[in-house]
């Protein structure tokens, strides 16, 4: 696509009319963070995205799918900058520390680069608790979401996460537990030692929020309490990025239904 350059008003609805092949698709995927134009720039509010990384891309997408479906209110697009701009900061004082000392001409940095960092670099990064800071921030899972105003810390005081953070990651059943967690929509876990009928729970949610939210029941396994701290029922609800929207020790359907409307508002899923 060449010269396309046009501006939607909020509250404008603006057709865009071409024959197959034309590009309509291509248009809402690079709106989306789904492609990255060639060329170009592309704003929303007044923020550039075209340079958004993926996980910046993703945030803004889900965001953006929901309000155009109906399902969220516009003021959801305001979280996006809220969220960005603060992993941005953390990021930008990063990759400083990083330059300074890969870049810095003072003697004793120059020492430590050229003499002492090269023969112990293979061990140093072999150990894994320096694996489980240099691999989160490379990777960009260390970034999350605690002061966003989507994340609601309400019971989260006595768990290892936190809302605001990504889904840690632990195997149950012999398979990841991202394996259920595929769908582009938000997620309702329920873990819990088996005495709940996770067949009611499902019917209720599906009743109400099947396209906007899916519901799995997960057996409160020793993976599964280690990687929350906790050992006791609990539910959490997933944000479509797979990043913690809240935890409660709430179990109930009533409770949850509760929680899950608090989150996504005037959904009229």
């Amino acid at each position: 696509m060449n010269g396309v350059n046009f501006q939607v008003a909020r509250g404008e609805i603006k057709i865009i009319l071409s024959g197959s092949g034309g590009g309509k698709s291509t248009i809402l995927k690079l709106i989306l963070g789904l492609l990255k134009p060639d060329a170009g720039q592309i704003f929303i509010d007044g923020e550039e995205i075209t340079e958004c990384d993926v996980q910046d891309g993703y945030n803004l997408a889900w965001k953006i799918a929901l309000v155009l479906q109906d399902k969220a209110a516009v003021t959801l697009l305001e979280t996006y900058n809220e969220e960005r701009l603060e992993n941005a900061k953390h990021l930008l004082k990063t990759t400083d520390r990083l330059f300074e000392f890969a870049a810095g001409t003072e003697w004793l940095l120059e020492f430590l680069r050229t003499s002492v960092l090269p023969p112990i670099a293979k061990y140093i990064f072999g150990l894994n608790p320096v694996k489980k800071v240099v691999f989160p921030l490379l990777s960009q899972i260390g970034i999350n979401y605690r002061h966003s105003s989507l994340s609601k810390h309400t019971g989260d005081e006595h768990f290892k996460v936190k809302a605001g953070d990504r889904m840690p990651y632990f195997m149950i059943d012999g398979a990841s537990i991202y394996d259920k967690l595929h769908e582009p929509k938000f997620h309702l876990l329920s873990f819990s030692d088996g005495q709940d009928d996770p067949q009611f729970f499902k019917a209720e949610l599906d009743n109400r929020y099947a396209r906007l939210c899916d519901f799995n029941a997960i057996p409160l396994s020793p993976e599964a309490a280690e990687a929350f701290g906790k050992d006791e029922p609990f539910s959490v609800l997933l944000r479509p990025d797979n990043y913690i929207g809240f935890i409660s020790t709430n179990t109930s359907m009533n409770g949850l239904i509760v929680d899950l409307r608090k989150f996504v508002g005037n959904s009229k899923s």
